[in-house]
């Protein structure tokens, strides 16, 4: 659990796993991965449960730039505080 506090993102832990986060620069929470967007499952006697390869770029992607943003939106902040 100390990963998840010192990086903020204990808030968003939802008790299960698996927990990807992305962090920003700073190591500061930036976003989660969406299971049920990216989860592919079929329900029968030959069940399969895994991630569409399409949802899982699509959400990773989104991630990425949730961390890039945040990432240059404290390099903003920052720079502001300097002026």
């Amino acid at each position: 659990m100390a990963v998840l506090e010192v990086t903020g993102a204990a808030r968003e832990f939802p008790n299960g796993l698996p927990f990807i986060f992305t962090v920003d620069s700073a190591g500061r929470y930036a976003a989660s991965f969406d299971h049920d967007s990216a989860e592919s499952r079929r329900d029968s006697l030959d069940w399969y449960r895994g991630y569409s390869r399409t949802g899982l770029l699509d959400q990773l992607g989104k991630m990425r730039s949730a961390a890039t943003a945040a990432t240059a939106t404290a390099a903003t902040a920052t720079a502001a505080q300097q002026d």
